[in-house]
């Protein structure tokens, strides 16, 4: 249900300095939003305590494979993997290929779903708080008399002279070139830095694209490669498997890790790798971010930077240091940003999206925490009555099913559309001719209203 109020059109605020919101959206888990109308610049942030009863942080590969049958299934907006796994909270993770292939380290309830991007950084955790590293990875196939053939990739397409291997997140075993497709077996889950017995059930030559199916692993070997392992292998004789990462920290010990960088903060000071991990010069300029940090009181901070566009400008990567060192980080690094930079929360996404739409993306970092009581009552939003012109702000208010305001403090809003946006204290601006459409969640309900906007 939409009510309609009269409220007072007010005219252009001058600069002011910066406007920040703090929301419990969940207990434990606080919203900021912070607005800066003079940079001017927008940033959305959770802070949480990690771990801790019954929240639960996550890597998720969108739709759960790496490849779907085609591009338009092997990747999904934020929003989409937040609700298909029913996590609270949500926002974009490591860079990605357009065929929905994450660049870096990802590792998935203690499987590794993709290998590490040496020498880029990476956020592991498992029962512990959140650690950062610059892991480095090995692989191997081995034959009953020790001889070793090194694996070149995990859950990829295979590129010339390359042996890749492909677990059942890889979706399909993938190669623009010939290959003979090894067919194993595995009689235990593959664990880093342990052996992994697999059986040889078939060898497939001339194979380009194979599903991989339940309790398998298709290994995917170039003709170049295949030279010296002809002859080598027998179907149905049992072979070793082992997969290392190794780096500063024991990731023998990690459940879950997403990629990125560069590095950020560490030890609470700057600390910016983006050369070292051989990102190229223009990534340190003014774009969206998304970042990820974890406190020395054990909080874990996700923090998304708006960018692009007349409200927000983005933020440089010093910058983007400095702010999450603001929002208390001992160690911080970057995640994939610009037109993928998405934060969903509770329902509705929080940002503005730079591309004007939200992009699929390959990967996300997923936030469980326990769910909240049903809907005590219906919500609806109080808005201004007839049509509002580009420039005009306006307050809104959220009500109850008895029409008694709800305070703001409950309330999360969301305008992601180009024609407007919304600020967490209510105030709706009118950017430029069109219809915007203003959410609202509060109470474990939804509401959501259409605003036209004309000359």
């Amino acid at each position: 249900m939409i009510i309609f109020a009269a409220v007072a059109v007010l005219a252009s605020a001058p600069a002011r300095p910066a406007e920040r919101w703090t929301k419990t959206v969940r207990p434990g888990i606080t919203y900021i939003q912070e607005v800066s109308r003079e940079a001017p610049l927008i940033f959305h942030a959770l802070k949480f305590k990690f771990p801790a009863a019954g929240f639960r942080l996550e890597s998720r590969i969108a739709n759960d494979d790496v490849y779907g049958r085609d591009e338009s299934s092997s990747r999904e907006t934020v929003e989409q993997t937040a609700r298909r796994t029913g996590a609270f909270a949500a926002v974009n993770a490591d860079f990605f290929a357009w065929d929905g292939d994450p660049l870096g380290m990802m590792m998935t309830a203690g499987e590794l779903v993709s290998e590490p991007y040496v020498p880029r950084s990476a956020a592991a955790w498992a029962d512990g708080g959140l650690l950062f590293d610059s892991p480095r990875w090995s692989g191997s196939l081995m034959l009953i008399d020790g001889t070793s053939f090194a694996i070149d990739g995990v859950n990829r397409s295979a590129r010339d002279n390359e042996i890749i291997v492909n677990t059942r997140k890889a979706g399909v075993a993938s190669s623009k070139q010939p290959c003979y497709a090894f067919v194993f077996e595995p009689t235990m889950p593959v664990a880093l830095g342990q052996i992994t017995p697999v059986k040889l059930k078939n060898i497939f030559p001339e194979a380009y694209n194979l599903p991989v199916g339940e309790n398998q692993i298709i290994v995917m070997v170039t003709s170049s490669r295949y030279k010296p392992m002809a002859g080598q292998f027998h179907v149905g004789l049992v072979y070793d498997m082992r997969v290392v990462v190794t780096g500063q920290i024991d990731w023998k010990s990690m459940k879950e890790a997403v990629g990125g960088g560069p590095r950020l903060v560490k030890g609470g000071q700057p600390y910016i790798t983006n050369l070292y991990e051989k990102f190229d010069a223009g990534y340190s300029k003014r774009h969206p971010r998304t970042a990820v940090g974890y406190t020395s009181y054990g909080e874990t901070i996700i923090c998304v930077v708006e960018g692009r566009s007349s409200l927000s400008r983005g933020v440089t990567l010093d910058e983007l240091a400095s702010l999450m060192i603001k929002l208390g980080c001992a160690d911080a690094m970057n995640l994939d940003g610009g037109g993928s930079s998405t934060m969903y929360l509770g329902g509705v996404v929080v940002n503005r999206l730079s591309d004007g739409a939200a992009r699929r993306v390959a990967s996300s970092l997923l936030l469980y925490a326990p769910p909240a009581a049903a809907p005590s009552t219906q919500i609806s939003i109080v808005a201004k009555p007839g049509g509002v012109r580009p420039g005009d702000q306006t307050t809104m208010k959220l009500i109850d099913s008895v029409g008694a305001a709800i305070p703001d403090q409950e309330v999360v809003w969301s305008c992601t559309s180009g024609a407007g946006w919304i600020d967490a204290g209510g105030t709706f601006r009118a950017l430029s001719s069109g219809t915007a459409r203003v959410k609202a969640i509060a109470r474990g309900a939804e509401a959501s209203v259409d605003i036209r906007i004309s000359e």
